[in-house]
């Protein structure tokens, strides 16, 4: 009989949590029938936050036909800014990131130190 070192309560075997890479950004049109979710890797997250206009592509269904939506982040250098088109350059959603869903990151709130570039760190280089 062998007896196993280690105590099944201190060490689990599974799979170990890896860390999120991606911040998933989704918006809804069409009565909510669409629902594209944009995934963004953390480190251009990072850049949208602090006011970098950057956009991402995401498929979606709709209908039981694919289309690709796509999302500018920060439109015409409006911190915050969010606007999704489709495949036809129609307008999905137009509105504030913060109205997105937003999983695996944070948007931060408006404050009187915000400019259109993005919120003032200046306080944080201190």
């Amino acid at each position: 009989m062998t007896h196993c070192p280690f105590s099944s309560e201190r060490h689990r075997v599974g799979r170990a949590r890896t860390k999120r890479k991606f911040v998933d950004v989704s918006v809804w049109w069409g009565n909510d029938e669409c629902n594209p979710t944009a995934k963004v890797p953390l480190d251009e997250w990072e850049e949208i936050v602090d006011g970098a206009e950057v956009s991402a592509f995401a498929p979606y269904w709709y209908d039981g036909e694919k289309f690709t939506a796509l999302f500018f982040f920060n439109c015409d250098g409006n911190y915050g800014r969010l606007e999704v088109t489709y495949d036809d350059g129609g307008q999905g959603f137009t509105g504030h990131i913060r109205d997105a869903v937003i999983t695996g990151g944070e948007f931060p709130p408006e404050h009187a130190g915000a400019t259109s570039r993005g919120p003032d760190r200046r306080a944080d280089r201190r």
